[in-house]
């Protein structure tokens, strides 16, 4: 795990800015991540770079914007100073009108003042907030020179899990001691490490579309049975090292993970959700959804490892699966496609494209790249063991 240099600041107890809470939450299970319910937290710098376009400073604010009674102030002050005998004066400032006229409109009037003149004042409209650092990265397979905060970043710390409701919020360069949970639309995560806590996936998108997360780590820094990095749905994820969960993450519909490193998954020889057996780790898996795209990836699973994805139909249908140009290798076998519903009903599944892999040889079956069971449907092609160029052939059982 890579961690950039934090740079320490200080801050009080629970902190909310433009619909970001910092928080510790104590005594929330893994499944609980919507309701923090600590008393108390500590947040480690200011979180004026945690920003939203509710709380976003308006732009050229060095230029004071005035108030409807302040523009009639200004306006009344320009009449009472102006005089009739002042001809440099701007033509647009009328002149003072003489005491004995403004006796006679007085009277014309009915007693009515004169309408006095108002300036037309313009309010700059705001900008929106500065976008993230662009990072350029060296291609190529992803692992430790590419993926996760670039080197050299200095991240401010925030002490407790972080909850966004704010939409287009934007977090860039933190070191989040705790979880990060999303609950809006556009938000970005760039340049940040999110290194969890126990009892708690390290990050979790619940809801929300056109999420962002790049150029982050994600970890897991009390790791044990149950906890996996990430659980994702509706969200892009690009470039980041992503290690230390049972799971590297779930994921479903209308997400792309690309350009990323999933690795070191942690293994237990006790899984209450295996019925007391070893885990089944998986650096992806997938147990429903649509419209998803894995591309471009290191997927590395180790032979004691379930597999590098695994798809079934846990939870839902599963379908619009693409996956292609990943470099994958472990587990029993590599991709491993089940269309098993609850209970291990055999339930057909399709709509599903990988092309363009490459595989290792670090399964526990022999050269066991891609496994179906006999009711789903692939469309494979350009699929070859990475050291050879040897076009791999697809396992078809139940």
């Amino acid at each position: 795990m890579r961690l950039s240099k934090p740079v320490w600041m200080s801050a009080t107890a629970v902190t909310a800015i433009g619909g970001v809470t910092a928080a510790v939450v104590i005594g929330v299970s893994s499944s609980d991540h919507a309701a923090p319910t600590a008393a108390t937290a500590s947040v480690a710098g200011s979180l004026d770079s945690v920003t939203s376009p509710a709380s976003a400073p308006a732009a050229g604010s060095g230029t004071p914007s005035l108030s409807a009674s302040a523009s009639a102030s200004a306006s009344s002050s320009v009449l009472a100073r102006a005089d009739s005998t002042t001809a440099g004066r701007a033509a647009s400032v009328p002149p003072r009108t003489p005491l004995a006229t403004k006796s006679a409109t007085h009277a014309a009037t009915g007693g009515q003042p004169a309408p006095v003149p108002t300036r037309r004042v313009i309010t700059p409209a705001p900008k929106p907030p500065a976008p993230p650092v662009a990072v350029s990265r060296p291609g190529g397979r992803p692992g430790p020179t590419n993926t996760g905060v670039p080197a050299g970043t200095p991240l401010t710390v925030i002490n407790g899990d972080v909850v966004v409701t704010t939409p287009g919020t934007v977090i860039d360069a933190r070191d989040i001691k705790g979880a990060l949970i999303i609950k809006a639309s556009n938000v970005k995560v760039t340049r940040s490490l999110i290194e969890g806590r126990a009892g708690s996936d390290s990050v979790v998108v619940s809801a929300g579309s056109g999420i962002l997360l790049q150029d982050d780590e994600v970890a897991v820094a009390h790791p044990s049975a149950g906890v996996d990095s990430m659980s994702v749905r509706g969200a892009t994820l690009n470039r980041l090292n992503i290690h230390g969960g049972v799971d590297g993450m779930k994921l479903s519909s209308n997400s792309v993970v690309e350009n990323s490193w999933i690795h070191g998954l942690s293994y237990f020889s006790s899984d209450p959700a295996q019925g007391g057996g070893p885990t089944h780790n998986d650096a992806i898996q997938i147990m429903s959804g649509s419209n998803i795209r894995i591309t471009g990836n290191y997927l590395q699973a180790t032979s004691s490892n379930n597999a590098a994805i695994q798809v079934t139909q846990d939870t839902g249908s599963t379908s619009g699966l693409y996956i292609a140009g990943n470099w994958a290798d472990g587990g029993g076998c590599t991709y491993n496609f089940s269309g098993h519903g609850p209970g291990g009903v055999k339930l057909a599944m399709g709509g599903i494209t990988v092309t363009g892999n490459r595989f290792g040889h670090s399964t526990k079956f022999a050269n066991c790249a891609i496994l179906t069971d006999l009711q789903t449907t692939i469309s494979q092609s350009g699929n070859v063991f990475d050291d050879s160029g040897t076009a791999i052939v697809v396992q078809r059982h139940n």
